[in-house]
């Protein structure tokens, strides 16, 4: 999962796009806990502005250091890689927004 994190925030590649691109290939990523995590993050924050997740993505990452640290470390020690998390985020919020 690390080294993932990694290709993604190296490539700017944000998880929505992942699941856009590849809805039949993402299932088994999405019941994973990290995934989960980051699906129960966002639905309470889904009426919030885009500019407030950004801002405020920080606590979210905090929560990941609880599930999974060695990926939290990595998107808050690596060049980009808050920016990709909020970014991640926000992506998330809006595919999530469009869901029936």
């Amino acid at each position: 999962m690390d080294q993932v994190v990694t290709i993604l925030i190296d490539e700017g590649t944000t998880l929505d796009n992942i699941f856009e691109d590849n809805l039949d290939r993402t299932s088994n990523l999405m019941i994973t806990p990290e995934f989960r995590v980051v699906f129960t993050a966002i639905r309470p924050i889904i009426d919030k502005p885009d500019d407030w997740i950004e801002d405020h993505s920080l606590i979210l990452l905090e929560v990941m250091e609880d599930i999974r640290p060695s990926t939290a470390e990595i998107i808050s020690t690596k060049d980009g890689g808050r920016k990709w998390f909020s970014d991640s985020l926000i992506g998330l919020k809006h595919m999530l927004m469009s869901q029936p």
